[in-house]
């Protein structure tokens, strides 16, 4: 998953085994998002990389299979 953002600062994220959370200021703004994760995530095992274009981050699954889309709900 990438967040298309330019210069981050002040970032805080946490990902746990159900969502992943994010807040931080770019541009003069304040951006903030949670995702609920349509099933578990192994945050152990998940990465996440700041750069100074964007937010990257490769998520596992905590068991394999398909999912026929990453989060729960009918919108983002």
């Amino acid at each position: 998953m990438t967040v298309e953002l330019n210069d981050v600062k002040e970032e805080v994220i946490n990902l746990d085994q159900n969502k992943v959370t994010f807040r931080g200021k770019a541009a003069q703004k304040e951006y903030q998002f949670e995702l609920e994760f349509n099933k578990e995530v192994d945050p152990e095992q998940s990465k996440k990389a700041v750069t100074p274009r964007n937010i990257c981050f490769v998520i596992y699954k905590k068991e394999e299979g398909y999912w026929p889309k990453l989060t729960k709900g009918s919108k983002v």
